[in-house]
This record gives structure tokens, sequence and C-alpha cells, in this order.
């Protein structure tokens, strides 16, 4: 809590100092001696001026003294030129406002107010006629593509400065530029105030006429300044670094034009205490490293200026470095599952047995854990196995197994190395014995299982005739047809090891045999299907066997198989068929005679008679039917053989 509160209040220092460092400079005085001359008698004025940046060289960047009559007096980059004398002779009749202007290293211009202007009372010979030409440039000196504000007569600030006498008068206003070194003037406009940023770099004259009810003015002039554009500094990732003791900090950065491309710029960097005043290192490249920067100190301001191939100066841009106290390394631990399936003491595990080890217990007191570094002994070397929090494995060798683990978190500090050992142990495989018990028709198939070597069973397949039926240890078991049945049981214990175990047994089914089929309709019509219904037959069936046979063609054989209760046979063409359907027991078990067999007649279109009348719907006993495997066999059968002739259920 302590650390917490010092670095709150270095952090609020921090922005303090910030916030003093990005204030708008002030001009807190200015005086002219003396404040009325006249300008038919040589004598001096002398101009003074204080500001809250005069007596700092490093922040200072312009200054320009400017009058209300006459525009700029005096400008320049250095403070001390604040203080300069001019002679009475130099000056128009009239009063003249006085005014002192400057800006920072940031581009911020002091205000004009009370504080920054005074006057000045000028007598003697008028110079110009009846309309006293007054015009102000804010700022004088621009770099290209800023914006700098023209103002006349009473639009100026911070006290209206008339043009002339009248208050109503119609004023028009003819503003011109001449660019440097031409001759030529080049209209700027014709507004009382307005802005502009359409310049090119040089030092050009603006000149504005004042007409009032066609009485022009004498021209005013005024020097203004446009110099290259300022190239933009910026530092990649700021304006706060927060870094811990001991660490370094690597900073770069990009110079850009004002249109945001990159240029090719020489870079300036200062290192200093966060208050500013004591200087800890400068640099003269683009990227750079901060070393040995210390918690003490706590943070540190970082200033960046760029000068671009025209010698251009950016304005400096600033970071602030936070430096908390050095990094505490992680602690890896390693958990170990599953449990020992010996003895938990010498941590027993069985050869080729999957093993976890994981690392999520690992702590990191001032970060996080980036990344995990597991290794294994081998051939008394330690070889890297996996990057991952969590890590499985098995062995194959027996004897004790070491497994180290290192973390590191995410100020790349590094754990110190932890290790566990386990003992790897031979798997006897486990003992299974089948409990098997009927009662009517229903077998319950129990174990008794036990794993010699103390481990647990993790699975059981039960299978009948090799099809897998359950995974419980105990289960039931219903046969569905009579036959032998090879009953096995398959366990697994928990270090791999398989035990098997089987029986086999021989089921008879005491369900009669009855075999029952119920023909849809034997009268159809091109494309229409016959639905044969087994549902009604008893007794275990394999499966159920169908031959049609066209009577006009008995080489058109189409042979069908189904254990499905409903089947149905389509047919696509007319004619007169002979329909000859098996039942085949899953015993193997003919009743014998025409038990097992149903033989109807199927006419398919053509309106022919119905073989069978009064059995067209579904589910109707086909009656006074004669079973036939083909029409010969019909013929024969209802002319010789009537006694052996059946009524089909």
């Amino acid at each position: 809590m302590r650390t917490l509160a010092i670095f709150a209040f270095a952090f609020a220092i921090s922005l303090m100092v910030m916030a003093s460092a990005s204030a708008e400079p002030d001009v807190t005085s200015v005086q002219v001696s003396p404040s009325q001359v006249d300008n038919q008698v040589d004598e001096e004025v002398n101009f003074e001026g204080e500001c809250s940046i005069c007596d700092n060289e490093e922040n200072f960047a312009y200054f320009y003294w400017n009058s209300s009559i006459d525009s700029v007096l005096k400008e320049g980059v250095n403070p001390s030129e604040i203080y300069f004398m001019k002679m009475s002779s130099e000056f128009t009749k009239g009063d003249h406002e006085i005014t002192l202007v400057v800006r920072d290293n940031n581009g911020d211009w002091s205000s004009i107010d009370s504080q920054s202007t005074t006057n000045l009372q000028v007598d003697g010979k008028d110079s110009g006629g009846d309309i006293q030409v007054n015009f102000q440039i804010d700022p004088p000196l621009v770099s290209l593509g800023e914006t700098a504000t023209f103002r006349a007569c009473k639009e100026m600030l911070p006290d209206p400065q008339p043009c002339v006498s009248d208050p109503n008068a119609n004023l028009q206003f003819d503003w011109d530029i001449m660019k440097e070194n031409t001759d030529e003037w080049i209209d700027l406009g014709n507004e009382e105030a307005f802005q502009s940023s359409d310049f090119v770099v040089g030092n050009h004259t603006i000149r504005l006429i004042i007409t009032d009810s066609g009485d022009d003015s004498d021209p005013g002039t005024q020097q203004f300044i446009v110099n290259p554009p300022v190239p933009i500094a910026v530092i990649v990732g700021g304006p706060d670094f927060v870094i811990k003791e001991g660490q370094t900090l690597n900073v770069t950065s990009n110079c850009f034009d004002r249109f945001m491309v990159e240029i090719t710029c020489d870079y300036l960097w200062e290192l200093r205490k966060a208050d500013g005043n004591e200087l800890v290192s400068t640099f003269d490249k683009r990227d750079i490293s901060l070393t040995g920067l210390t918690h003490e100190t706590q943070s540190y301001r970082l200033t960046l200026k760029t000068t671009d191939e025209n010698g251009t100066v950016s304005n400096p841009v600033q970071a602030m470095v936070m430096i908390n106290p050095p990094n505490v390394a992680p602690v890896s631990m390693i958990t170990v599952s599953p449990d020992p399936v010996g003895s938990k003491m010498a941590s027993e595990y069985y050869k080729n047995m999957n093993i976890t080890f994981d690392a999520l217990d690992s702590t990191d007191s001032d970060g996080q854990i980036s990344r995990y570094h597991w290794f294994i002994q081998e051939n008394n070397e330690w070889v890297e196995k996996s990057p991952d929090s969590v890590f499985t494995t098995s062995f194959d060798t027996l004897g004790y197994q070491f497994v180290r683990l290192i973390v590191v978190d995410n100020d790349e500090a590094e754990s110190s190395a932890t290790s566990v050992s386990i003992k790897i142990i031979d798997n006897e495989p486990p003992v299974v014995k089948l409990l098997l018990s009927s009662s009517n028709g229903t077998y319950s198939l129990n174990s008794n299982v036990s794993d010699t070597a103390g481990g647990s069973i993790v699975s059981f397949e039960w299978s009948i005739n090799g099809v897998v039926i359950s995974d419980k240890q105990n289960t039931t078991w219903i046969p569905n047809a009579s036959g032998d049945f090879v009953i096995k049981l398959k366990v697994v214990d928990n270090g791999g090891a398989v035990a098997e175990a089987t029986e086999t047994i021989t089921f008879s089914s005491k369900e009669p045999k009855n075999f029952v089929a119920l023909f849809s309709s034997k009268v159809i019509e091109v494309g229409e299907s016959v639905t044969i219904n087994f549902s009604a037959t008893s007794g275990q069936v394999k499966f159920y066997k169908i031959k049609v046979t066209n009577v006009d063609d008995q080489s058109d054989i189409v042979e069908y198989s189904t254990s499905d209760n409903i089947y149905s046979v389509k047919f696509d063409a007319a004619g007169t068929y002979t329909m000859d359907v098996e039942v085949i027991w899953a015993d193997g078990i003919p009743q014998g005679g025409l038990s097992d067999w149903f033989g109807p007649t199927i006419v398919v279109g053509g309106g022919g008679a119905n073989p069978d009348a009064g059995s067209d719907e579904e589910g109707a006993l086909p009656t006074d039917d004669i079973p036939s495997a083909s029409l010969v066999l019909s013929l024969l059968i209802i002319s010789l053989v009537a006694v052996v002739s059946r009524r089909q259920r």
C-alpha cells in the first residue's frame, strides 16, 4: 500500500509538471519610456517586457513587438532582445497601442491582454491622410500550412482601433500580398477581418488600402514571414511508459511532414528527471534504449525534437517514463495427476501410463506468467518437451524419472527450476471372472474383477458373438434366437493392462413357429406395389425370401430378401406374376411341408380378373388361392393334386 501511495504521489507530481510545461506562455509586463514623444525631435524610446518563459531559453521560440499604427517594431528568437530602443522620429503620428507577444517551443502564443499592452503617444507631423491604416497579422510569423488572422481597424484586439472618426463610415478594404522575390501585388482579400493559410515560404509584404466614400488611405504595409513547414515528431507508444527498475526501455520515433508522410529527419532526445531541471542524458538517433533508470527517481521526462532537411525544427514532444520497483521473479509449482497407483511416498506409476503435470499453481506476484518450459531428464541431460501450462506424457522405462518446470513472466524474468520425481513400475493385468445366470429368458451378466497390482479398473466391455452390448461392470441380455453365443468381458486397468474372460452358452427358443404373410392386394396397376406384412409371424426369424416370376416369360425372375416385418415389391410392367414367399428360421430348422411358404398370383394392369377375389384390402388373408412356384406347378396342382391344396393365411 505504501508503494502504491508513493507511486500515485509521483504520478501526480509528474502530471503537474507536464501541465505546467504545456501551459500557454504569459507576458507579465510591458513598458515604453517615455510614453509620449514628438516625431519631429530625435529622442530615444525604450521598450522593456517580461514574460513567463523569458528566463528559459530552452522553451523560448519567438517574440514580436507590434504597433497598432506602425505594425511590427521588433521581432526575434532571443529573449534578451526583448529590451530594445527606437528613435521617436521613426514613429508615425498618432496614439500607438504597443503589444508584446511571445511563443514557446510547443507553438503556443501568449495572450494579448492588459498585461501585454501599453500606449505610446506620438505627436508631430502626420505622414498620411485622414484615414489611418492600422492592421494586425496574428501571428506575424507562421510555418507553411499554419493559419494567420488578418484584422483591420476596429476588429483589432484587445481594444477597438477605428480607422476614421466616423463610426458609421462606409469603409472598403483592399488587402494585397507581394511574395518574396517578386514585384507584383496579388489580391489577398477585401474583408475587414479574415483568416488564411494559403501561403508559400518566404518573407512577404502585406499591404492594406482603406477607402472611405471614394477617398483612399495611404497604403499600410507589414512584413509577413512564412517559414518552411514544421516537421512533426512522434514518440511511438507514448506519451506514457511504465517499466520496472533494472529493465531496458526501447523507444522508437517517427518524423512526418504536415501531410503525415514520413520524411528524413535528424533526431535529438533529452532525458531529464520529472521536474525538468536535471539533465540525465541526450541521444541523437531515431531509436533509443534507456537503461539504469531507478525507482528512487520514480519518473523521468523524455523530450524529442526533429530537424528536417531544410533545417526546420519540430515542436518538441514529450513522454513520461514511470519506474516501478524491481521485478519479482515468478514461482513455479508442479501438480501431478492422477494419484499414484502404488506407493504415494515413492509416487509410483505404471509403465506406459499417461501422467499429467500441471503448472497452473505457479504464481507471479507483480505480473503474469507468459511462458512455460517443461523438461525431462534423458541420459543425464534436461530435454525440453512442452511449452504448455499442462503437460501429459508416459514413460516406458522402469525406475525413477525426473520432470522439471521453469516459468517466465511478462517481464522476461525466469523462475527457479522446480522438479518432481516419479517411480515407474511394471503393471500386472487384472483378474476377471464371469458370473452368469438366467431367468425367464433373461441373462444376468455379472463379473468379479480385481487388480493385483493395486490399481483400478477404468473400462469394461461386454460383447456377444463379437458385438459390444455394454460398458458397465454388470449388465443383462435377452437372446433373440436359438443358438450358441460367446459371451466375453474385456477390462482395462488404470495402467493400460488388459484382461479378458469368455464363456459360451447355448440357447433354445421355446416360442412356437407360425409363418403368416398378409398381402395388400393381388390386382394392381402398373407402377404400384404389393405390400407384404409378416408381423403376425411367431417364432424367431432369420429373414424372408421373395421370388417373383413372370408367367409369360419364365426367365424373367427377380429375387428379394428382407428381415423387416413390412416389405413392398413394386411392379413396373403389366402382366401376371407368381410370387413365392419363404421364411428362413433363426435356428435353421424348417417346420416342413408348406408351413414355411406362400405363393399368391399377382395381376398387374390390363383389368384382368382377380385371382383372389375378396382379398384386395391391406391385411386381408388370401382365400382359395393355390400356392404355386410357377404357372406350370399351379396348373398341375389344380388339375392333379387338389388334395394338397392349402388355404393361404
